[in-house]
């Protein structure tokens, strides 16, 4: 099949790309379907192989005529391979911002075994040795995989592949089941894309203990999904694990205009130990905030947050 009908056929899979230029194929000019909002995607095509060097290593290539990875102004470089497993086609793709330019023969390896996995759950991970992380996924959530490259963030392959099973996307070969699990890890890729963005706001330091360790999550203050909530910094506290858990189950209150924090009466009840008691003591007396005023979470957004959910904080006095 040649580079320009693969890129066609990877296109018609994905049940949400149409082709702009299909010109040679590495790259074809494409634009990617998110839900209402489009990206322009340069995307540079070819067939996955087996490797010579080893049985368990396959490969994608770039054309043997010095071509290069290129993206006009306003498109992103992707670079995807096209396997088959069984009856199933599989897309392995990389984001190809580190290699446009690059003209020299070259191979993306990567180990079959991201190819089996995604025909079972529809999505797997890859790191080489190089630290590329390749993405093997049912090709109906290639969209998605361009939305994560475009905001730049990496997305847990365990939801992705939970989002895959809640709508049976592997045993569903329509387009109808691609769709909504296209737009369950577009939701991934906003929430990756705002705790990301939460996190460095707060120098990836827990607001409410100052912890840090890349064990943080961007929590917002008035829940997602609510009319009214929004995914600006401002409604969102960077937080360890521990308390983004407390936080989402309202045995944490924050004045509005103060910032003070209270603890639910029961966690200090509830300590059976000095690790339950550190916790405590050490949980700060008011939040702390972003480098930036503009950052600072607004009071609008805990007060929204209260009053959605008022019956959860009649413990507070």
């Amino acid at each position: 099949m040649s580079r320009v009908d693969l890129l066609n056929e990877i296109c018609r899979l994905s049940g949400a790309m149409e082709v702009i230029d299909p010109q040679v194929g590495w790259p074809g000019l494409v634009r990617v379907n998110l839900g209402g909002r489009a990206q322009r995607v340069a995307l540079h095509v070819s067939n996955v192989s087996t490797h010579a060097r080893a049985p368990h290593e396959r490969r994608f290539q770039n054309p043997g005529n010095r071509t290069p990875v290129s993206a006009p102004r306003g498109y992103l470089p992707v670079l995807c391979g096209l396997a088959q497993v069984g009856q199933l086609p599989i897309v392995v793709a990389i984001n190809g911002r580190s290699r446009v330019g690059r003209e020299a023969r070259f191979s993306i390896l990567f180990n079959v075994s991201i190819l089996q996995t995604a025909a079972h759950s529809g999505w797997a991970e890859y790191t080489s040795n190089a630290g590329e992380v390749i993405t093997a996924m049912d090709p109906r959530l290639l969209p998605a995989f361009v939305d994560a490259v475009q905001h730049g963030v990496s997305l847990d392959p365990m939801a992705v592949q939970d989002a895959a099973d809640a709508f049976d996307l592997v045993d569903d070969r329509d387009n109808e089941a691609g769709e909504r699990a296209r737009v369950v890890v577009s939701r991934l890729v906003r929430k990756a894309t705002f705790g990301r963005d939460v996190c460095d706001a707060y120098s990836r330091q827990c607001a409410m203990c100052g912890l840090g360790l890349n064990v943080l999550e961007g929590a917002h203050i008035f829940p997602a999904g609510i009319p009214g909530s929004s995914d600006e910094i401002w409604n969102g506290l960077a937080l360890c694990r521990n308390h983004h858990r407390l936080f989402d189950r309202h045995e944490i209150w924050i004045d509005p205009h103060s910032r003070d924090l209270r603890l639910h009466p029961r966690l200090y009840q509830a300590q059976r130990n000095e690790a339950d008691t550190n916790f405590v003591e050490n949980t700060l007396p008011n939040i702390s905030l972003p480098g930036q005023v503009r950052h600072h979470p607004r009071p609008e957004m805990f007060v929204s947050r209260y009053a959605n959910a008022a019956g959860e904080y009649e413990w507070v006095v």
